[in-house]
């Protein structure tokens, strides 16, 4: 267990997190690639609304503070508003999933609890989605962050350091779950980043 400087263990590194999905009252799933190509066709989803898709693709999973401040990075002048609504409007479709993310047993005894932006993940018409248009790319199947909290975590945690390196200037690629070693078959790394130092580029693994 990693501690903070105030010696509290933080919410996203935490042992007891937990998380669950959030079905929306007006859920109305996509599950087949032909139906989401039928409502992008019918403009069910615009220019604007699939760029904040894409961003959630290449994040992999992030919250949606996480989100607005990427749509920011990619100089995208989308309100807080906007970002949110649309992340909503893709949870009802099923092209994302937003999760509820909390400390166990903190309400259980009856305490409190201090809320944190939802993470996003793709979900399974989003996935389908940008699987036809970007087939280059690989996108998480949705079952794993289900089966595991602490995926979730640790997504959302790496996506800080990344928005953290990408603010700064100091980030120049990004690859999520690489190949390393020269062999397929090692364990890849979660990400590895190449950073842009004063005179020289050093890539970071995690």
């Amino acid at each position: 267990i990693f501690f903070a400087e105030n010696n509290t263990v933080p919410f996203w590194d935490h042992p007891n997190f937990v998380a669950r999905a959030i079905i929306p009252d007006s859920y109305q799933p996509l599950t087949r690639v032909e139906q989401v190509m039928e409502h992008w066709n019918r403009n069910t989803f615009n220019n604007d609304e699939i760029r904040i898709l894409k961003v959630l693709g290449d994040a992999q999973c992030a919250n949606e503070a996480q989100l607005r401040q990427y749509m920011k990075l990619y100089q995208e002048d989308y309100s807080s508003t906007h970002v949110g609504k649309t992340l909503r409007k893709f949870a009802k479709y099923g092209m994302a999933v937003r999760y509820d993310c909390r400390i166990a047993f903190i309400e259980e005894d009856g305490g409190d609890y201090e809320k944190r932006p939802a993470p996003f993940t793709l979900g399974i018409a989003g996935v389908k989605f940008l699987q036809h248009y970007y087939s280059d790319m690989t996108f998480v199947n949705p079952d794993i962050w289900r089966q595991s909290n602490a995926t979730i975590q640790r997504y959302v945690a790496m996506n800080e350091i990344r928005l953290r390196m990408a603010q700064a200037r100091v980030l120049t690629k990004w690859k999520w779950l690489p190949y390393i070693g020269g062999h397929t078959k090692n364990q890849p790394p979660i990400a590895a980043a190449n950073i842009k130092e004063a005179q020289s580029l050093t890539e970071f693994q995690v």
